[in-house]
């Protein structure tokens, strides 16, 4: 199942207005026209869906939809360095422009944090 059915799956009303869809075979790669690069140059994306907890965004190096959990977010520096294959071999950092309070002061017990983790790997299997 492609991460955008996921997403409409799990009613999480995603916002496709600014997603353009590319199928290259089997594969769906996505581009939301909404990623700026800030003066440092770099890239600034917004949520294509959140709820209290997740934030579902477009990466800009691997055209892929990824989730990441409120907690790994900065209040003061929302930057994503976790969940991209691609980013990993070129250490890019992407900030995420969304809400993250008040999940980010929130500490939380190994169990939930599992629970967590394994939510993310089934959504980015």
């Amino acid at each position: 199942m492609k991460k955008l059915e996921k997403l409409m799956k799990m009613n999480m009303n995603p916002i496709v207005e600014n997603i353009f869809i590319s199928k290259r075979g089997e594969e769906e790669y996505y581009i939301d026209e909404r990623t700026i690069k800030n003066e440092q140059g770099m890239k600034v994306v917004k949520p294509v869906a959140e709820n209290e907890m997740f934030v579902w965004y477009v990466c800009p190096f691997c055209q892929q939809i990824h989730i990441e959990s409120k907690r790994c977010l900065n209040v003061n520096n929302k930057v994503i360095m976790t969940n991209c294959k691609y980013r990993y071999r070129i250490m890019q950092y992407i900030i995420i422009d969304c809400e993250i309070e008040p999940v980010a002061f929130q500490e939380a017990k190994d169990d939930v944090l599992e629970k967590e983790y394994k939510f993310m790997m089934d959504f980015e299997n």
